[in-house]
Formats: structure tokens, sequence, C-alpha cells
């Protein structure tokens, strides 16, 4: 072999490593127009999709054939098909938004999944890319840089665009699951809201749903653990009880930490401090298990010596509230 061809063929090893680690950081999935950035030919390209190194799902997509199939994949897939955005559920699912973590999410409060476990959404600018039976497709006038991100190495809509637009394909109840969870992992509803108004456009849409849910007039306040505690809260007050207090922490009254409050004895999930009555979800994520078990029998001991009475609610009661509403609605009478 020449010195030339010697030199050409580690060339053109190198720059297929170097094509196989990029694609590597995106599901193994790569473009042609990408892979015009390394030293491959397309004959090269063209050879190894023969051999079954590279598998081509549409007209200038690559999969390397050693990346494990997975719906992230997928989801590339369709962003390199179609230059649109991850969007609504996918979007959601992507973020890890409660309510929406693929198979899981099945069991969450809403009895249903995003299901659509393999369903994957995208958005793309009005005029661009044709719709297929594979993906569903959203169209907009208004997808600004600020809504766009990278999870995963997937292009998606921001969590703040993704809240906006959840609405137009599933409840009220589960955009407001979603949206609580934003809040409790840091982001701003002030942000949130800007890009609510800024994306807002008469016709169809979600972003009538999410200011249905922010101009709920319970929402004042802390935001709850979950939307279990949100759920039990509203039940609560649908049987006749006052608007409790949420995350409500108890202290002893003993020395002098917290102000002279004492040490913390319990933070409940909802409470009527008039009453020393409280109410604590009570679900199998929180409360099994025998350390969990214990510890919830000494706090709760601790509260029954400080005056406090403690109810529990599970799902099933939930899903059947008269009775806890009876139940709850008695134990308040009595405690006033």
């Amino acid at each position: 072999m020449s010195q030339n061809s010697s030199t050409q063929s580690q060339s053109t090893t190198t720059g297929l490593a170097a094509l196989l680690r990029y694609a590597a950081t995106q599901h193994g999935v790569i473009s042609a127009a990408e892979a015009a950035n390394f030293d491959v030919t397309r004959a090269q390209l063209r050879s190894g999709t023969r051999r079954g190194d590279w598998l081509t799902p549409h007209s200038g997509v690559l999969i390397s054939a050693a990346a494990p199939a997975t719906w992230m994949q997928r989801c590339m897939v369709a962003t390199q098909r179609s230059g649109g955005l991850i969007s609504h559920r996918a979007a959601a699912r992507l973020h890890g938004l409660d309510g929406f973590h693929g198979a899981e999410s099945r069991s969450s409060s809403s009895g249903r999944g995003d299901g659509e476990s393999g369903l994957i959404e995208l958005t793309v600018p009005d005029s661009r890319f044709r719709a297929t039976g594979e993906f569903l497709i959203h169209r907009t006038c208004v997808l600004d840089p600020e809504d766009c991100t990278v999870t995963s190495g997937i292009a998606v809509t921001s969590i703040a665009r993704t809240l906006a637009d959840l609405g137009a394909v599933v409840s009220d109840d589960r955009v407001e699951q979603a949206l609580d969870d934003a809040i409790r992992r840091g982001y701003s509803l002030r942000w949130i809201t800007e890009t609510l108004d800024r994306v807002d456009r008469p016709g169809p849409s979600g972003c009538a749903s999410l200011r249905r849910v922010l101009a709920r007039p319970d929402r004042q306040g802390p935001i709850p653990d979950s939307m279990f505690e949100r759920s039990m809260e509203r039940m609560a007050v649908a049987g006749g009880m006052p608007q409790p207090e949420r995350q409500f922490r108890v202290y002893d009254g003993l020395g002098s930490t917290h102000g002279g409050l004492g040490t913390l004895v319990a933070q409940l999930d909802a409470a009527w401090p008039a009453a020393k009555l409280g109410v604590e979800a009570h679900s199998a994520r929180w409360h099994d298990g025998n350390r969990r078990g214990r510890a919830d029998q000494r706090r709760d001991n601790r509260l029954a010596g400080l005056g406090w009475e403690l109810l529990y609610l599970s799902w099933w009661d939930l899903q059947h509230p008269a009775r806890f509403q009876s139940d709850l609605a008695a134990a308040y009478a009595l405690r006033c």
C-alpha cells in the first residue's frame, strides 16, 4: 500500500470515529448535513449503510446501528427530519415534569398516562414540514428563540412555552400539575406568565388553559408538595371545610429555637390551626416502609401530646370522598 493510500485510510478511520462520537451525543442520530462536516465522503456513508453500520429511516437522516433504539432517539430523528422542536406532552416528558414521566405517569393523579408514552409531538413554523402519521404536528406562527432549548441533546420547547402549549392537548388539572412541579423546581412564575402573554394569540391553543389555572383562587400561598395534596385540599373545601393552611408547621413551644416557638414537630400537608386538626396525604411513596412508619408514629404521638388530631387521606379516599369529607367535618366540628 502506498503512503498516500495509507494516509487516506487513516484519515477515513479518524473521520468515521469522530462522526460516531458526535452521533453518540445525539442518541446515535446525525443528519447528512452534519455528516458533511466530518472527513467522511458520501460514498463511505453509502458503503456503511450497505454493511448495516448505518440505518436511514428517512432521507437525510442517519442512525448508528450500534446505538440503542429509544424514545429519545425517535425524538432526535423527528427534530432532524422536520427542523422543528419537540413540544406539548413529549416536551413535558423530556423536561421530566410531574405527570409526564413516560410509562410511570400512568399512575398519576389523573388516572391516565401521558400514554402516549411513545407519543412524539412537534411544533414547527406554519409553512415547514409536511404532516406525517409518525409524529403529531403542531403549527405555530410564534416560535421565538427564547422558546427553544436543548434537553438531553434534543431541541425542545422551553418549560415556559411547554406549559403555555400543554392545555391544547391535556386537561387544566394536568397543566396545573406540571406548573406546580416547575415552580417547585425553581422556575420563575414571572417568566412563565411573560411567555404566556407573548405567545397568546386568538384561536385554539393551550394558553387559555394556563390562564384558567393561574386564576384559580386557591393558588395563593405555598405550592403543595404534590398534586395529590392539592386535590386533597380541594376535596376538603368541596365538603364544606374552610380553606386550610398549606404546609403548616407545628412547634412544641419549648426552648428558644425558631423565635421562641421551640422545636419543629411536624409540617402538615393541610391544617386548621384553630381546631388543631391536620390532614396528611398518605401515599405509598412517602409513608411506606418500617423506618417511615416509625417516624410517622413518633410524630403523631408528639402531635397528640400537643393537642393535635391528624387524619390520613389515601388515594381511595380521594376517588370516593364522601366518607372522608363526613369524618373530617365531624372532627372539625367537635374540636371547634
